[in-house]
C-alpha cells in the first residue's frame, strides 16, 4: 500500500521460506508488529521515515540469518504539492511551450510558440538561471504564427536544434516546417523553413527511415493530412509526403515513439474534428502501414507518448478538451486498448509526463484552458492513476512541459496561457 513518511501502515509482505520469529526492516528501519502468517506471509506496520520518498527497499530476516532482499515497497510518496505559480511576460498569446537545455550550460529553458490568431512571426525564448527562475524573454524570427517548437539534434553536431510548425498567414506566408539550427550558447542562424501540410498545427521529431538522422512528423489542420519529411542529417528535409485522413479530421497534435516495440518509428496522431486517435505504425523506410484507428473523447487537441505499463512500449495519453477528460489507450501487442478516461480537469489541452513524487512511476500534467489550472494524475503503476489534483495556472493554459527548473531533482511545470499571454512556472514542492 502507499502511505506516509510518518509511519504505521499496515503491509503485508510476500514470499516464500518465511521462517517464524523473521524480522522485516524497511529502508534499513525495523517495522513493527511483525507477524509469521505463513511461509509465504508476513505482516507488519511501516516505520516513521522523515524526509524518506519514493521506493525503498524490503528486507526479511530469518533466525537462521537467511535474507530476502532487493525488494522494493513503493510506501513512501512524498506529498504533492506546488509553489505557487510566478509568471514571466511574453506579451502575445501562447500555444506549446517546449523544456530543454538550448544554451548548453546545463540548466532548463524554455521555449514557446504562439496561437493561431496572434499574428506573430517569432518564438519566445526564457533562459533558465538554474534555480527555478528565468531571464527576461528574448525573441527568434522564425515565420507566421510559430505553434511551439520541439528540440533535438538535427545535424548531429551536440547542440540542439529547433523544429516549428509555423501556422502561416493567408496570402502573407504559407507556413511550413520551421528549423532553427542551434549555434551554440543559445543563438540559431536564421529560420528555413520546408513545405508541408496547411497550416501546420503540431509536430514531433523521429527516425522514421532508420538512417540515424530526425526526421519531422507534422499535422496539417486544414488539409486533413499528415505530413513526413525526411532528415539529411544537416537541418534540412525532403520534400513532404503527405498522409490523408478523414475529411473533417481537423488534426491537432501529433505524436512519435515505438509503440509495437519493433525497433520503427511510428506516428500517432490526434483528430480534432471525428473524436478519434489514427495511429500508423513505421516499416522503417520512412513508409507506414495502414491506419489503425481509435475512438477517443470529443475535440482531442493533445496527445503524448510514454511508457507507464511495464512492458516496454509507450502508452498513449489524449487531451479531450471538450470532454474534460484524458483517454488512456494501453499498449496491447501491436495495437492500443482503451482504460478508464480519466476526468476532473476542464478544457484539457495537453499532457506532459514526469514523476513529479519520486515514486518510480510516470505521472501526468495536463494544461486546463476552462477553470486555468494545471492538473496532476499520480501514477499507480499499469497504467492506472490516481484521482487528479489541481494547482492554479494563468489564464487559458495551453499546453505543459515539465523539467527540473531548480535543479533539486523534482520535475516542475511550465505552462504556457494563450490569453494571459504568459507562461506560469510551478515549482514541485513535494516532501
Amino acid at each position: 500500500p502507499d502511505g506516509p513518511s510518518s509511519g504505521g501502515v499496515a503491509m503485508t509482505v510476500g514470499g516464500m521460506n518465511f521462517q517464524n520469529g523473521a524480522t522485516l526492516t524497511v529502508g534499513g528501519v525495523a517495522a513493527g508488529n511483525v507477524k509469521w502468517v505463513s511461509p509465504a506471509m508476513l505482516t507488519a506496520t511501516t516505520p516513521a521515515l522523515p524526509g524518506v520518498a519514493g521506493a525503498v527497499g524490503v528486507t526479511v530476516t530469518n533466525p537462521d540469518q537467511q535474507k530476502a532482499t532487493g525488494k522494493l515497497f513503493s510506501s513512501w510518496l512524498a506529498k504533492l504539492a506546488f509553489a505557487p505559480q510566478v509568471s514571466y511576460a511574453i506579451g502575445y498569446p501562447l500555444s506549446r511551450i517546449t523544456a530543454a537545455d538550448l544554451n548548453g550550460d546545463g540548466k532548463i529553458d524554455l521555449a514557446v510558440g504562439a496561437t493561431t490568431g496572434s499574428g506573430v512571426n517569432t518564438l519566445a525564448i526564457l533562459v533558465g538561471n538554474g534555480n527555478g527562475t528565468f531571464q527576461a524573454v528574448s525573441k527568434v524570427v522564425v515565420g507566421a504564427i510559430p505553434r511551439g517548437p520541439v528540440a533535438g539534434d538535427l545535424n548531429k553536431d551536440g547542440v540542439v536544434d529547433l523544429v516549428i510548425p509555423n501556422y502561416g498567414l493567408a496570402n502573407m506566408d504559407p507556413g511550413g516546417v520551421a528549423v532553427l539550427v542551434g549555434k551554440g550558447g543559445g543563438l540559431f542562424q536564421a529560420a528555413q523553413t520546408f513545405p508541408a501540410g496547411k497550416p501546420l498545427m503540431g509536430l514531433d521529431l523521429a527516425d522514421f527511415n532508420q538512417d540515424g538522422r530526425l526526421d519531422v512528423v507534422a499535422t496539417g489542420f486544414l488539409s486533413d493530412e499528415v505530413s513526413v519529411l525526411l532528415g539529411k542529417g544537416d537541418g534540412t528535409f525532403s520534400a513532404a509526403t503527405h498522409f490523408a485522413l478523414g475529411p473533417g479530421a481537423l488534426p491537432y497534435a501529433v505524436a512519435a515513439g515505438d509503440f509495437d516495440g519493433d525497433g520503427k518509428a511510428d506516428w500517432a496522431v490526434g483528430e480534432s474534428g471525428l473524436a478519434r486517435v489514427t495511429v500508423r505504425l513505421g516499416m522503417g523506410n520512412g513508409s507506414f502501414q495502414a491506419a489503425k484507428i481509435y475512438p477517443v473523447g470529443n475535440n482531442p487537441q493533445g496527445v503524448s507518448a510514454a511508457h507507464v505499463t511495464g512492458d516496454g512500449r509507450p502508452e498513449l495519453f489524449v487531451a479531450n478538451t471538450q470532454d474534460g477528460t484524458i483517454s488512456v489507450l494501453l499498449s496491447v501487442n501491436s495495437a492500443f486498448q482503451a482504460a478508464p478516461a480519466l476526468v476532473g480537469v476542464a478544457g484539457p489541452r495537453s499532457v506532459a509526463i514526469a514523476d513529479f513524487n519520486r515514486d518510480g512511476r510516470p505521472d501526468l500534467a495536463t494544461s486546463n484552458s476552462t477553470d486555468n489550472t494545471t492538473g496532476v494524475f499520480l501514477g499507480k503503476g499499469g497504467g492506472a492513476f490516481q484521482a487528479v489534483v489541481l494547482f492554479g495556472a494563468g489564464a487559458q493554459p495551453h499546453t505543459a512541459a515539465a523539467g527540473d527548473f531548480d535543479g533539486n531533482g523534482k520535475p516542475d511545470i511550465a505552462v504556457a496561457n494563450s490569453t494571459g499571454n504568459d507562461v506560469s512556472v510551478l515549482l514541485n514542492a513535494s516532501q
